[in-house]
């Protein structure tokens, strides 16, 4: 038998903090601007996927 699985805690906050952005970003009315939340999730994503956003300083 396996032992569980645990997650790394940095993912977990990373996780977290993209489903509240996200969510933050859903609610908004169509006339808000949401400049600022979507360069949050991407800033988050960037953090988190080096080799997505820049492929040859990766690996």
């Amino acid at each position: 038998m396996r032992p569980p699985f645990h997650f790394p805690e940095d993912l977990i906050t990373f996780q977290k903090a993209w489903q509240q952005i996200y969510a933050e970003l859903a609610q908004a009315p169509a006339e808000a601007g949401t400049t600022a939340l979507r360069r949050r999730l991407i800033a988050l994503s960037r953090r988190r996927a080096p080799c997505a956003t820049r492929p040859r300083r990766c690996c």
